[in-house]
């Protein structure tokens, strides 16, 4: 099977930092209790850790540098601007890509960022208080102005609306305000998180009824405040666990064949954002993850740059990760979430 090399690289998803305001409810970084998860340490990669991380040789290969990651929003990283500028200087025809939720910082951070040839794409579900229901903490007006003063410096924006039931019918609306605000594209996604077994009501017998329409309990401390649920045109059979993938299909990988890499904030260099998820609260600690290939050294195996990242890449974890991916069932030696994302069955 195709493994990871250093020199194929085309791509590096950074996470410039675990910060951010808001408290999404299927956010990795938000608890189940709104607040924010406990496990998830602050931490932001500084500009001179991104170009020991990141030398110059490499980025004269890459295509792209896409600043997100798994816990927090890119705007709140300290030396974000220092970075980008980094990144520019390195390789002028570099693209740099960031997703923001844009309800923060002055009109001269996001003019800055349109100067440097940043392409943004907010996300904003919804118009006015609508936005607010899943992204909580934002402020509509301010994610406006941000988007405004980044649209006219020349700057190349998304607007990216994930449908809810509760903002369905704005979404013909919100395209028109982005058409006449000037944003480049307009994005509409639909998301599989609320297909879990625990978002389904229990039958009288106590079994979960997979007919019901999927509600996700938002709470502010100990008091419900809210319920989200997914548009009616999406509902589905949630995958049971994932029992079918985990055991039948085959994985193809999407990062051996976009030629990608992930970098937290940590500085942990991971295939993916999805095997990076590692202080999800459904997933931490759980067997068949990548905590279990890395041995005495822990997550240091994979901490840059005291680890060139050759290293990490051409190294035994993920030599063995690819390796992992021709196994047909768990027992084998399956990574629970390679199946979860990139198994076809």
């Amino acid at each position: 099977m195709v493994g990871f090399s250093y020199e194929a690289l085309r791509e590096v998803h950074l996470e410039p930092t675990t910060r951010c305001q808001l408290r999404c409810p299927m956010c990795p970084r938000t608890g189940a209790d709104g607040a924010p998860n406990r496990r998830v340490p602050r931490a932001d990669l500084s500009a001179a850790t991104v170009q020991a991380i990141l030398p110059g040789e490499l980025l004269d290969g890459l295509e792209q540098v896409l600043l997100c990651g798994n816990y927090g929003d890119p705007m709140w990283a300290p030396d974000l601007l220092e970075t980008v500028a980094y990144l520019r200087a390195s390789r002028r025809g570099l693209r740099i890509s960031m997703h923001t939720n844009g309800s923060g910082q002055p009109s001269d951070f996001w003019t800055e960022l349109a100067r440097q040839k940043v392409r943004v794409r907010f996300g904003i579900d919804g118009l006015g208080d609508t936005l607010s229901r899943y992204r909580r903490g934002a402020a509509f007006d301010a994610v406006m102005a941000s988007a405004e003063s980044f649209i006219e410096a020349g700057g190349k924006a998304t607007w990216q609306l994930i449908r809810f039931a509760h903002n369905a019918d704005e979404v013909e609306r919100a395209r028109a305000r982005a058409e006449a605000m000037g944003f480049a594209r307009f994005v509409v996604k639909d998301t599989g998180r609320f297909f879990k077994a625990r978002y389904y009501p229990k039958r009288s017998d106590g079994h979960r009824d997979y007919t019901a329409v999927p509600r996700l309990p938002v709470y502010d401390g100990p008091n419900l405040v809210d319920h989200l649920a997914p548009p009616p045109d999406t509902m589905k059979t949630p995958r049971r666990s994932f029992h079918k993938s985990r055991d039948a299909g085959t994985i193809r990988c999407r990062v051996i064949d976009t030629r990608s890499v992930y970098i937290s904030a940590e500085g942990l260099v991971f295939p993916c954002c999805w095997l990076g998820e590692i202080y999800a609260s459904d997933r931490a600690d759980r067997p068949g993850q990548l905590g279990d290939l890395l041995g005495d050294d822990g997550w240091h195996a994979l901490r840059a740059p005291e680890t060139p990242l050759r290293d990490i890449v051409e190294g035994d974890v993920f030599r063995t990760i690819a390796t992992r991916m021709a196994c047909q069932t768990m027992h084998e030696g399956r990574l629970e979430t390679c199946a979860r994302t990139c198994a076809v069955v």
